[in-house]
């Protein structure tokens, strides 16, 4: 299965806010990695048709999307940045109204509830109220409903936005084994979120794809560019203001800073291994 994307753009008015999007999906999971702004929701919405582009196409197989119209439409799930949820549903009641929405015919429901209620860890939740489960639950909740027809594509729109460490890890694993037989792609400004899992990650900065490739081709872009320099408090605000920081740690009565820096900050500087989340500030800070 291969979804292509050639040449999206999308303007409201005069302003242009994805530029000539280009990319190849198969099976696995993709991280669109960007800041609020750069254009991550409005390209989702255009593959699931919510929006129309101003220009470009978008290719499931070779076949064009707008002309499989709903064929393409029952191959997509989606959860979308905001979810809203009936409260009052239980959540058996929810994903039952949900069954009726994504046209799953009436002998198939239960035991595709049952189904998905497994695979997000929600099945000894399912009599419980949507307006008692907590904020991680009604994020599996939402990937349960997405995944009701058993989707090629899925699409998760800032999935943790708002979950606890823990319940952000659980997102990530049930997300990875989602993954083995569809495409998934994953929209985020949170490195962690797709650092370990994609296959591929693309950063976006003001609608425009700026880098692409697996987490360790995008770190040996800044490999040798990275730095740790341990310092004291007096001393913090004039790296901060000679250098982009990345990151600062305490260490006793010291603070250590990892600079992202072309050349050696100073004599004392140790040279350390590039993370992604080094990559995305560069790239951002530029």
């Amino acid at each position: 299965m291969e979804l292509k994307l050639e040449n999206i753009t999308k303007f409201y008015g005069k302003q242009c806010a994805l530029d000539n999007f280009n990319g190849v999906f198969t099976e696995g999971i993709y991280g669109l990695l960007g800041p609020n702004g750069a254009g991550k929701t409005t390209l989702i919405n255009i593959i699931i048709g919510v929006l129309e582009a101003s220009k470009g196409a978008i290719l499931l197989d070779g076949s064009d999307v707008k002309k499989m119209g709903t064929k393409y439409l029952d191959k997509v799930g989606y959860l979308p940045q905001e979810p809203t949820f009936y409260k009052n549903f239980r959540v058996d009641e929810f994903l039952k109204y949900m069954c009726a929405i994504k046209g799953i015919p009436s002998k198939h429901v239960d035991s595709r509830i049952e189904e998905v209620l497994e695979l997000v860890n929600l099945t000894d939740s399912y009599k419980k109220k949507v307006g008692a489960l907590s904020g991680g639950m009604r994020q599996r909740l939402g990937i349960g409903q997405a995944i009701l027809n058993r989707p090629d594509i899925l699409i998760l729109d800032e999935p943790t936005a708002g979950l606890d460490p823990g319940e952000r890890i659980r997102f990530r694993n049930i997300i990875s084994k989602l993954s083995k037989d569809r495409i998934v792609l994953l929209a985020t400004h949170i490195v962690s979120d797709v650092e370990y899992i994609a296959k591929e990650v693309l950063i976006l900065k003001k609608g425009k794809l700026v880098k692409k490739g697996t987490t360790k081709e995008l770190e040996r872009t800044v490999e040798g560019k990275i730095w740790n320099v341990t310092v004291s408090e007096t001393d913090v605000e004039k790296y901060m203001h000679k250098y982009l920081i990345a990151n600062i740690k305490r260490l006793e009565d010291k603070l250590q800073l990892r600079i992202v820096s072309e050349s050696r900050p100073d004599g004392i500087a140790e040279a350390v291994a590039p993370s992604l989340e080094d990559v995305f500030l560069s790239i951002m800070e530029q």
